[in-house]
C-alpha cells in the first residue's frame, strides 16, 4: 500500500503533456466564445432555418465554464444548437431535455438566443470529464502574444466589442489609465473573442507598423480591444476611432501614430464589428485612407 501511494504521489509530479488530439481541440476552442459543461434544461424546440439545417433552441444550466466569461457559471443561458440534420437517425441523442454535454459556442446574431454551436458537426459533445481538463488547459494556455512587451501584464482572451455611448459628456472608454468597465458593459452592441491569430494582427496592426497616419483632431472611437486575464479582469486594451484614424490604449504605448488602419479595419470587418457605421463599407474606408496617403 505504501509503494502504491508512493508511486501515485510521483506520478502526480510528472509534467502535463499535450495529448495527440490537442490540434482538434485547438481548433474549436479557435471557432468558439464560450465553451461551457452543463444540462439542457427545457425541451429543445427544433426549427429548420433552410434545407437540411435544424436549430435547436433551448434552455441550458451552466455547470462550469471550460472557456470564457467565468461569471457564466451556475447561470442559465438561451442557446441555438446549429445541427446538419436530414432524418431521425442524425439527431444527437443529447440534444434532449436533461441532456447533459458540452457546448462549443459562439455569440449569436441580433435575433437569436444569446448563443450559437460554433460548429454543426462538433458543437455538442459528451461531457467527457478527461475532454473537459483538456479543453480548461488548452483554454488557460497564454496566446503570449506580445509587441515590445505590451501589454505588460499577463492575459489569456481579448475581446472585441463594437459600442456607441451617445451623446455622453466623453466618446472614450479609457480614462486616466482606467477602463471605464460599467460604461462599456451598457454601451457595447456587439462583441467578439479573438483567437491567437487574430490578437498577432490586432497588436502588429497597432503597434508595429511602418504605416504612420496622423489623426485627425476629433476623436470619437466605437471600437475597443479588451485584453482580460485569468479572473475576468481587464489588464490591457485598444480603442479605436476608425471616424478620426485614432488609436488609445492601457496601458499607452508611445508609436508616434505608426498605425496600420487598413489592417486594423479589414480585421474588424472580418470580427463582425464593423465600422461603427452602418453606411461606412470597408471599400469606402479604404478609399479614405488612400485619400489621405495623396494628400
Amino acid at each position: 500500500m505504501k509503494f502504491l501511494a508512493l508511486l501515485a504521489s510521483l506520478l502526480t509530479m510528472l509534467p502535463v503533456r499535450g495529448e495527440p488530439d490537442d490540434d482538434t481541440l485547438k481548433s474549436l476552442l479557435s471557432k468558439s466564445d464560450l465553451v461551457v459543461i452543463g444540462k439542457i434544461t427545457s425541451e429543445p424546440i427544433g426549427i429548420i432555418s433552410e434545407f437540411g439545417v435544424l436549430n435547436y433552441s433551448c434552455v441550458f444550466h451552466v455547470q462550469e465554464v471550460l472557456k470564457g466569461d467565468g461569471k457564466l457559471k451556475d447561470q442559465v443561458i438561451k442557446v441555438n444548437i446549429a445541427r446538419l440534420e436530414m432524418d431521425a437517425k442524425d439527431k444527437h441523442p443529447l440534444i434532449t431535455k436533461d441532456g447533459e454535454c458540452i457546448l462549443f459556442l459562439k455569440n449569436a446574431a441580433p435575433g437569436f438566443p444569446s448563443w450559437v454551436t460554433a460548429d454543426f458537426w462538433f458543437g455538442v459533445q459528451h461531457p467527457s470529464p478527461r475532454m473537459a481538463r483538456s479543453l480548461q488547459r488548452l483554454a488557460a494556455e497564454q496566446p503570449d502574444v506580445r509587441v515590445d512587451g505590451w501589454p505588460t501584464a499577463s492575459y489569456t482572451r481579448v475581446i472585441g466589442y463594437m459600442f456607441d455611448l451617445g451623446s455622453k459628456e466623453s466618446d472614450s472608454l479609457l480614462n486616466n489609465g482606467q477602463l471605464r468597465e460599467e460604461r462599456l458593459q451598457k454601451s457595447k452592441k456587439k462583441e467578439v473573442e479573438l483567437n491567437a491569430s487574430q490578437v498577432k494582427r490586432l497588436l502588429s496592426a497597432s503597434f508595429a507598423s511602418k504605416v504612420r497616419l496622423t489623426p485627425a483632431a476629433c476623436y470619437n472611437p466605437r471600437h475597443i480591444f479588451v485584453f482580460y486575464d485569468s479572473d475576468s479582469k481587464p489588464v490591457a486594451a485598444i480603442e479605436i476611432c476608425f471616424g478620426c484614424d485614432g488609436l488609445d490604449s492601457m496601458p499607452v504605448k508611445e508609436t508616434n501614430f505608426h498605425h496600420d488602419f487598413e489592417a486594423l479595419a479589414r480585421l474588424s470587418v472580418e470580427l463582425g464589428l464593423g465600422l461603427g457605421s452602418p453606411t461606412k463599407t470597408l471599400d469606402s474606408y479604404l478609399e479614405h485612407l488612400k485619400s489621405r496617403d495623396e494628400d
